[in-house]
């Protein structure tokens, strides 16, 4: 059935529930399928604070004018996040980056028996913690991964052996004032393998909070995506 005109522009929401049996934690996300939709790029985080939500949601809102479906993910079960700070796992904690790889490798599954999404490349986006989980899971389980993006991505945590594993196109943001994190990322882009980019925001600090700064995150990251994780031609995306 073909949908009015009007109708085609409206993302078709629906909520996502996974099971990941290893520890028996159940997955939340919200998936956004865009209208002829050339891929999907999922958003796992672990941290449901307005203040991490609002930039993806943002990000996410410009990939799907690009007709990319979005899937924003909380890989914490609702227990680990209600848990308290002392008690809930962190990513020094060992295993940790291991189990949050293994969840995204669920709900990278789950999205492969979608009907809306089995036939589309997968995008990874990412920052912080989960951003190391997700270049893991890229290194160790590739198939069906397009491209990646971290942005701002604690990669003090991501090993040189990983990172030299990694064979998914990956594009490292960070910002030029996150002078913690910025020798790292030239340290980590150094030793990448794959295809790959370093993109310095000028006057960004490690949240990207300045006027701006999500705008630029969101058209860089939008252009990796059309250009590694989708199998049209550049002719094919709205400007």
């Amino acid at each position: 059935m073909r949908l009015p005109a009007k109708a085609q522009q409206v993302s078709i929401e629906r909520a996502m529930q996974a099971a990941h049996e290893k520890r028996a934690a159940f997955i939340e996300g919200t998936l956004s399928v865009s209208p002829d939709s050339l891929g999907v790029v999922i958003f796992p985080c672990v941290d449901g604070t307005q203040r991490l939500q609002a930039p993806n949601d943002y990000v996410a809102s410009v990939l799907r004018n690009a007709r990319l479906s979005t899937l924003k993910v909380n890989l914490a079960s609702h227990g680990e996040r209600l848990a308290p700070a002392g008690v809930r796992p962190s990513p020094e904690t060992g295993g940790w980056i291991a189990d949050m790889s293994a969840r995204l490798g669920a709900v990278c599954d789950w999205v492969r028996e979608q009907p809306e999404t089995r036939d589309v490349p997968i995008g990874l986006f990412a920052g912080g913690d989960c951003a190391v989980a997700m270049m893991r899971l890229a290194a160790e389980s590739p198939a069906g991964i397009s491209a990646i993006v971290s942005r701002g991505g604690r990669l003090d945590l991501a090993e040189r052996a990983l990172l030299t594993r990694l064979h998914v196109p990956t594009l490292l943001i960070v910002g030029g004032l996150d002078q913690r994190l910025l020798g790292l990322h030239r340290t980590a882009f150094s030793q990448l393998r794959c295809r790959k980019k370093l993109e310095v925001i000028p006057g960004a600090t490690h949240a990207f909070e300045e006027p701006g700064n999500q705008e630029v995150v969101a058209r860089l990251a939008r252009g990796w995506f059309q250009l590694h994780a989708t199998g049209a031609p550049q002719s094919a995306f709205p400007h």
